[in-house]
């Protein structure tokens, strides 16, 4: 199984909760910063190696109690190191961002701040639009 962490990264602005959604520059998928786990890394180092790689973001508030793990099998030929298929897990944290600044990677074509509902609109998994529920619904964020 290969194991994948990131975080729901929310800022908190006086218009309301955002949450960064980067957009994949291969297959035009929107998603939270994240990526595949380093042999020996735990979540929580991947997680934040995988949003400072995306996003430059090295300073977040990693709030408690917020942990989703989502299973899922990857089709054939998704992966061209993959050709068979794979199981995979992907850890998320909630994180809140000190600002809205971030820098975009060469993995991702575009992103941005979004509120909930423009985010949900562009999420196509449905556990990664669960996840940003629970997210927007944390007592940490106000919720």
């Amino acid at each position: 199984m290969r194991r994948a962490a990131g975080f729901v990264l929310m800022l908190l602005t006086p218009d309301g909760r955002r949450f960064l959604l980067l957009r994949n520059a291969k297959h035009g998928t929107w998603s939270v910063p994240k990526g595949h786990l380093e042999k020996g890394e735990d979540e929580l180092s991947g997680a934040r190696r995988e949003l400072l790689e995306e996003t430059g973001i090295h300073d977040v508030e990693v709030l408690p109690g917020f942990r989703e793990v989502h299973r899922y099998q990857v089709a054939a030929g998704k992966r061209p190191d993959r050709p068979e298929g794979y199981e995979k897990e992907l850890v998320l944290f909630l994180a809140l961002a000190r600002d809205e600044k971030w820098h975009r990677s060469s993995e991702h074509d575009t992103g941005a701040w979004l509120d909930l509902a423009s985010a949900m609109k562009l999420v196509p998994h449905e556990a990664l639009r669960l996840a940003l529920m629970k997210a927007a619904a944390h007592p940490a964020t106000g919720g």
